[in-house]
């Protein structure tokens, strides 16, 4: 059984190094700190854009041209490797963006439609479905 683990013991000696007035080292731990904290401050980002990034790419519908068909009381989604229809009334929630529409099937997951696929008058009836039929609106 490992009692420690590496990021264990390093945040162990990170909890020593801050106690004012212990400097087992001898240098000053403002500076340490400052580039510890810096470091990660760039790195989480960078690391989150990469991981995203290929989490996209390695989805079976990238770069497959996808259809989006909506009527009164469903949504389908057809592209050459999947086709899924889901009732309205069972999306989780819709967001309206000024470039999009994100229809959430679960809390981790959406569609991504993008309003400028669709005319004025569809969008005001489409919107108006959305309203209508889903529980939570945004």
């Amino acid at each position: 059984m490992k009692i420690l683990s590496l990021g264990g013991i390093l945040s162990l000696l990170l909890i020593l190094l801050y106690i004012p007035g212990y400097n087992p080292l001898g240098f000053q731990t403002f500076p340490f700190f400052g580039l510890l904290y810096g470091s990660f401050t760039l790195l989480i980002p960078l690391l989150l854009w990469i991981r995203i990034k290929n989490k996209i790419s390695g989805s079976d519908m990238f770069g497959e041209n996808i259809c989006f068909e909506i009527d009164e009381n469903s949504l389908t989604i057809q592209s050459p490797s999947v086709q899924k229809t889901i009732l309205l009334k069972d999306l989780y929630e819709v967001h309206f963006l000024p470039d999009s529409w994100l229809c959430y099937g679960t809390p981790g997951s959406f569609f991504y439609i993008p309003v400028a696929a669709v005319s004025d008058e569809e969008q005001k009836k489409i919107s108006r479905w959305f309203k209508q039929k889903v529980n939570r609106i945004r």
